[in-house]
């Protein structure tokens, strides 16, 4: 069974998610970056998705450090309460699979989690 890591601090979303995800994924949660890379560091992560503003910073910076150490990442779906044409950019330079402007429903990411599958990522 494939892992997804959700990166979000509105906790309300978990349920949504698991309802949308459960039957396929196993899901782990972070509601912090710090909280993320415990995850990271613990489990095999196939999927990440994550919102950009979080509590203790921004996933950009978070997930362009994690690369600068040499740590390799899965695919990750970016999601942002704003529509910033700037976050976008970095998310793409960072290789980013896709960039959500929320709210987006969970089945529009499970629809583009099932094509980086079918792609072989």
């Amino acid at each position: 069974m494939k892992r997804l890591l959700y990166i979000e601090d509105e906790s309300k979303l978990y349920n949504l998610m698991r309802d949308t995800f459960g039957d396929d994924f196993l899901l782990y949660f972070a509601e912090n970056l710090a909280e993320a890379d415990r995850q990271l560091m613990r489990n095999p992560i196939d999927y990440i998705i994550s919102d950009i503003m979080l509590p203790d910073g921004s996933s950009l910076e978070f997930f362009k450090n994690f690369l600068k150490q040499k740590r390799a990442l899965p695919p990750i779906i970016f999601l942002t309460g704003h529509g910033e044409v700037d976050h976008k950019i970095q998310g793409l330079l960072l290789g980013a699979a896709d960039f959500f402007t929320k709210p987006t429903d969970p089945s529009v990411l499970k629809a583009r989690i099932d094509i980086l599958q079918r792609e072989g990522k």
